[in-house]
């Protein structure tokens, strides 16, 4: 199988659950426009709606033209009379606003974000995908958005993905996975393009693979065995508490459900180093340090608790949220010395399939050991986490991107300042840099 180097993903009935928000759209602009409303109501807009789509899809419609006929159509259909474009535009303001996320989205594109480059395909209104993927906290995971209204084409038409390669220089179309629940827009419009395809299908609707998609999925978390196959070989996933109250407090977002069927999913696609990290958080999530240690007993995973660094917002947080790594050892005693993995420092519950690492940046700098660069979601080589410097890489190959790696690597300060500054140096959150 190719190795995928870049996922594109479908945005509305992939990432954003449209249905959701849509029928909360639909629901306030009636009770705007004084007309009474019935969740039956809104069976008529996803029939009508679908059929507009379609429409659109097979190239009779624009999506300019939407705006013209989509509620007026729907209204008619309803037997009620109202301003249709109003309608229209109103529907509109209220979707701009929505941002549900469909189960474990946000999950999976943190586990992906770093592995691969990651792309947004869709043909929503360029603004409002923009403004509901940044209300969702999925925005920074992408390091381009393709929306045909930006780029002046629509799926599944073979321009739209002309141009999406067009600003994908050396990526070849069968490097590039699509992921969508279209199987027109999406899977046919991919598979004409040269790409390969996954066919995201929460409701089940197919019980075969159909012909013009390559994978089939029902749930995000299915990505990991064909993830497994195209080359991945280990995992490093940010879990921070395993209490899921306080995983929704942590991420704002995020179910902690997800994470877990996720990891499943990895350990049945075969994956054997996975590695959870965790931050340790004064005050919020170090009354669960034994939790996280227990995980190693029957687990062959590689537990990391990571010092909490003075980064974007936490830069302004109280003294007590910062934890030494050594407080895992004060906790759980019974830890033995296990020798070292990069710059974590291992130990071992006796008897125990997996280990513990502490990362301590704080407390105790690894800085002379770090051999590690990064490159960002925007394309920029940065030499240290903690250092403003950055080298842009895009647009370069061959020798010249060489050349480039090579100036990045000679970038790299011998230390960061943390310890005496209290603050990073960097403007980047965590997220944005790929961690």
């Amino acid at each position: 199988m190719e190795t995928y180097r870049v996922l594109l993903f479908d945005i509305d009935n992939t990432l954003l659950d449209f249905t959701a928000g849509a029928m909360q759209s639909m629901e306030a602009i009636f009770l705007e426009a004084g007309l009474a409303y019935t969740p039956e109501m809104f069976g008529v807009f996803q029939t009508e709606n679908d059929k507009l789509w379609a429409r659109i899809e097979r190239g009779e419609l624009t999506i300019a033209g939407l705006r013209d006929v989509r509620w007026q159509t729907i209204l008619a259909c309803l037997g009620l009379e109202a301003d249709g474009a109003a309608m229209e535009d109103a529907f509109r303001i209220r979707l701009h606003e929505s941002a549900v996320p469909v189960a474990g989205a946000r999950e999976t594109l943190e586990h992906l974000h770093g592995k691969y480059r990651l792309c947004a395909a869709s043909n929503g209104p360029y603004a409002q995908q923009v403004n509901r993927l940044r209300r969702a906290g999925m925005y920074d995971f992408f390091e381009t958005l393709f929306i045909s209204g930006q780029i002046g084409a629509e799926k599944p038409s073979t321009v739209f993905f002309d141009r999406c390669m067009e600003h994908l220089p050396g990526v070849r179309p069968e490097q590039c996975l699509m992921i969508g629940d279209s199987l027109t827009a999406d899977i046919a419009g991919g598979r004409a393009a040269g790409m390969h395809t996954c066919w995201f299908d929460p409701d089940d609707r197919g019980s075969a693979m159909p012909p013009q998609a390559d994978l089939r999925i029902t749930r995000l978390e299915q990505l990991a065995a064909p993830l497994k196959a195209a080359g991945v070989d280990r995992l490093n996933i940010s879990l921070d508490t395993l209490r899921p109250e306080r995983y929704r407090e942590i991420t704002r977002t995020g179910e902690l459900e997800n994470v877990l069927r996720g990891i499943e999913a990895a350990e049945r696609a075969g994956f054997e180093n996975i590695k959870l990290n965790c931050v340790l958080l004064g005050g919020m999530n170090d009354d669960e340090i034994g939790d996280f240690v227990r995980l190693t007993a029957k687990k062959p995973w590689q537990v990391r608790f990571i010092e909490l660094m003075p980064m974007g917002v936490c830069a302004a947080w109280p003294p007590e949220r910062f934890l030494p790594a050594q407080e895992v050892l004060s906790r759980v005693p019974e830890l033995r010395p296990a020798g070292r993995s990069g710059v974590a420092q291992l130990y071992r519950l006796p008897g125990a399939a997996g280990m513990v690492g502490l990362i301590e940046p704080m407390s105790c700098a690894f800085c002379a050991d770090c051999t590690r660069i990064r490159i960002t979601a925007d394309g920029k080589l940065k030499p240290c986490l903690h250092s403003d410097a950055e080298l842009a890489l895009r647009g370069l190959s061959g020798a010249e991107l060489e050349a480039a790696i090579r100036q990045g690597i000679l970038m790299k300060p011998a230390r960061h300042r943390m310890d005496e500054t209290g603050v990073t140096e960097t403007h980047r959150g965590m997220f944005a840099i790929g961690g």
